[in-house]
Order: structure tokens, then sequence, then C-alpha cells
């Protein structure tokens, strides 16, 4: 075969590659879901393809694996499941009822347990030891049965989570507490269902305004992400793929296994670095249907700028009237505190500003310091006030808010 053959012959799958990528939709329409036999097995493939992409990319990981870090124990405080629906659980914290009831929501594409990392590391002993019964809603691992659960599937397993939540603590309201796109599903909620229930809300690293640069945004919005390409036979995400859009926002993977190998005889140090470790490799797949309105969401920018609507229902930030909390982290690589701090110009906020990043804040010294102290004081300030009524007004222009 000639030099001349095959650079034609290159040439012809590169333009075949390009063409079947361009003929490819870039919608995020439910439909795009379905799929028949043969259409499955294309998935399957293909996603063994993306696997395989993304094993290699992930490779600083198989350091960890080595080390056993992927079998590191994981010091939860004992739990009891009180609910269930589908994959998602409602765990309650097990011991003495206290009062009054928190119910943490966590991020919907991530393990629960970062809240509750290990001793001295966790945002749930923190509450808990502050006099508050606690709650954590887990969503769950996706499989087929999941693959249509969107946004407005998830808004109504929180409603009913809430439901549950007030019935076991035996209290009118809860403290609603929502991480990463947890807090902006409770926003969703807050703004187009009644609110009464809820007697404050504290949004910790909140995507709100999603024109902001940087962070999620950059994947999100990007001008050749085909979401329906990600989709596996399932009809989900991949955790791989979860994991590898998280890492190569800031790619520091080799710099943390490194760190760890020169320090793999301090306990003290693989304490907390092996379960973290563990935690941010231990990623889930997603819906389909809940990628795909994300990825809408991050497109439009709807919820911000009120043109959003779920099952027919308007979201309207500026009808809430729950006293809210906005904690952010100024070093976050994943949600610009600006992003967060952007509902500041649509509501009356607090904000609490961590010295940390998008994880540190929940476990590490932003924690300990500024967010645990923070929420505890901003819960109990509203202990014994009555929730407020839902109301509607008129709705202020959003404000670009800068870089924090």
């Amino acid at each position: 075969m000639t030099v001349r053959t095959v650079a034609i012959l290159w040439v012809a799958i590169a333009l075949a590659l390009i063409f079947a990528w361009s003929s490819v939709s870039s919608g995020t329409g439910h439909a795009l879901l379905k799929a028949g036999p043969v259409r499955r097995l294309g998935r399957r493939y293909r996603d063994l393809w993306l696997r395989g992409l993304l094993w290699g990319a992930s490779w600083p990981h198989l350091i960890d694996r080595l080390q056993r870090v992927h079998r590191a124990p994981v010091e939860q405080t004992p739990f009891d499941m009180v609910w269930q629906d589908g994959s998602a659980t409602l765990r309650r914290l097990r011991g003495a009822r206290k009062r009054p009831a928190v119910l943490l929501v966590h991020a919907l594409v991530s393990r629960p347990w970062i809240l509750d990392l290990a001793p001295g590391h966790s945002l749930v002993g923190a509450l808990a030891g502050a006099g508050f019964d606690v709650f954590v809603l887990d969503w769950g691992d996706a499989g087929r049965a999941d693959s249509r659960r969107d946004l407005a599937a998830c808004v109504a397993t929180l409603l009913q989570t809430e439901e549950r939540v007030l019935a076991e603590a035996g209290t009118p309201a809860v403290h609603l507490a929502g991480y990463c796109s947890g807090a902006t599903l409770c926003l969703i909620r807050l703004g187009g269902w009644p609110h009464d229930r809820i007697a404050s809300f504290a949004a910790i690293a909140a995507p709100v305004d999603l024109a902001v640069p940087g962070g999620m945004r950059t994947m999100m919005t990007h001008k050749l992400l085909k979401p329906v390409l990600l989709i596996d036979a399932d009809g989900c995400v991949s955790a791989a793929a979860i994991r590898e859009s998280f890492h190569a926002l800031r790619p520091q993977v080799f710099r943390s296994v490194t760190r760890a190998v020169r320090r793999r005889r301090d306990p003290e140090y693989r304490r907390i670095y092996d379960p973290l470790s563990r935690w941010a490799y231990e990623q889930r797949r997603i819906p389909g249907a809940l990628f795909f309105d994300t990825v809408e969401l991050y497109r439009t920018n709807a919820l911000y700028e009120g043109r959003m609507s779920v099952e027919g229902r308007a979201i309207d930030l500026s009808s809430v009237r729950t006293p809210i909390l906005v904690a952010l982290a100024i070093r976050d690589h994943i949600v610009p505190g600006a992003s967060s701090q952007a509902l500041g110009s649509v509501l009356e906020v607090e904000t609490l500003a961590c010295p940390s990043g998008h994880v540190s804040m929940l476990s590490g010294e932003g924690g300990r310091e500024v967010l645990w102290p923070g929420l505890t004081q901003f819960f109990h300030r509203h202990d014994d006030k009555p929730p407020a009524a839902s109301s509607a007004s008129k709705r202020r222009k959003p404000k670009r808010v800068g870089p924090t």
C-alpha cells in the first residue's frame, strides 16, 4: 500500500467521522433516550470504548488502588433508612431524637458520605452535636428503571421526603440544606411550590446564575457537547464520565496521589485522604433525562432569569419568603462563587464565604471553622420563628455579580 493510498484512507476516515459527528443531535429532548435493541447494542459498545478512554485518563487512580485506597473504610455515623422512592433513600441519624429537624439534600451525582467523611470531619456530626435531628436524602445509584427520572421527578421525590421527615420528627417545619446540584433542586422546589413547612434554607455551593463563566458551565455549554453520545445502554451517563469531567476542570489528581505516596506512613493524613480519594473516584451514574435537563438548564439559565417551568408550574425565585443562607467557597473550581452569590440579586439572603474549595468547605478546615458554625447558628436563629407564607411578588431583574 502506497503512502498516497494510506493518506487518502485516513482522510476518508476523518471525513466519515466528522460527518457522523455532525449528524448527531445536540439536543436534550427526552425522546433521544428512546432506544430499540440495535441502538442499545450500539450504545453498549460505545460506552465500553468511552470507559476504556476514561480509564486511561484516570491512570493516577491506579496508584491509589495499589495502595488499597478503594477499600478504605468510611467511618460514617450510624443511620437508619426510614423511607425509599426507587433508588432514592432517606436516612435518619441514629440516636437520641432531637429537635428541630434538618434535611440534607446531597448533590445528584455523587455519594453523600462526603457529608460524614470521618469523625472530626463531618457536617452531619457537627449538626447532630448542635442538637439537630439530622436526615440525609441519598439519590442512590441510577439503573435502567431510573433513566427517565428528570428534574421534575427529583422535585417530586424531595416533596415526599419533606413529608416523611415531618412525620418522623413530629415537627411542623424542617430546616433544609442543599449541596451543589442538590441546592439548585431545592431552589426549584422553593420557587414553585408552597414553602410554609420550610423553616429556613441553606444553599451550599449552589449553582444559581449559570451564565457565570467557569466551573461546570465550561463543559455543559461547550459547542462540541453532544449529550446523547454520553448515554449508555441503560439510558444513563456512566460514573466514569461524571468523574473525569470533574477532574478535567482541575487536573490535580497526579499531585494528590504523589503527596499521598510520600505520606503513606502518616496515619492521620491517610485517615482523611483515603476515604476522600475513594469518594472522588466512586462517582455515580445519573439518569439520562436528568442529565439532559441539567444541560438545558446551563444552556438557557432559565432558573435564574425567571423563565423556568416544571410540569407546567412556573418557577419564580423572587416569590420565596423562606430565610436563606448562601454558603460559597472562594476557591471553588466547580461552582464559581459568583454563581451562588447571584441569588442575592433576586432575594434577601445571608452570605457565608468559606476560604476553601468545593469539597473542603464540607469536611476540611473551611467546614470546621466557617461552614459548620455558620449553619448551626443560622438554623438556631430560625428555630422558633413560624415558616413564612408563600406570596407572589414582582420579580426583580437579575443583576450580574462580579467574581467573589
